[in-house]
């Protein structure tokens, strides 16, 4: 059966003073006195309203009830984004490299020369401790 209570029993929407808690001080709220809740559900209160406004909260408890630090969080990085080359200038950069490489140019032109096979083949020898035969 239903019966009547007073009416400081019904929770009331905003009865926590949130603008004050999240100033990005440490606060310890005394259970019973700053909240009638469990300590779980005063640290979900806490969890819910930094996420709905757009803040990181850490809780703790201790024998006297729950500690509690918002802050903001930290900025995202900004990825810089890659431009992807689209098909057709892919295309003419492959085209414009064949015309390179047909024209004559040398792409390799200014970098050291390879050794021939016999420099290589005694280099190689002498660094493995293996005999060096005659050249091929």
């Amino acid at each position: 059966m239903a019966r009547k209570v007073q009416p400081e029993t019904l929770a009331v929407r905003g009865a926590y003073p949130w603008k004050e808690w999240t100033d990005g001080e440490t606060w310890q709220l005394e259970r019973g006195k700053d909240y009638t809740i469990t300590d779980e559900a005063m640290r979900a209160q806490a969890y819910s309203y930094a996420c709905r406004n757009g803040m990181v909260v850490r809780t703790g408890v201790t024998e006297e009830g729950v500690v509690l630090r918002f802050n903001k969080p930290l900025p995202k990085k900004r990825v810089k984004k890659v431009k992807r080359r689209s098909h057709e200038q892919r295309v003419e950069k492959r085209e414009h490299n064949t015309v390179a490489q047909d024209s004559g140019s040398n792409p390799l032109e200014g970098q050291l020369p390879l050794p021939d096979s016999d420099t290589w083949n005694m280099d190689y020898a002498h660094r493995s401790g293996e005999e060096v035969r005659g050249g091929s």
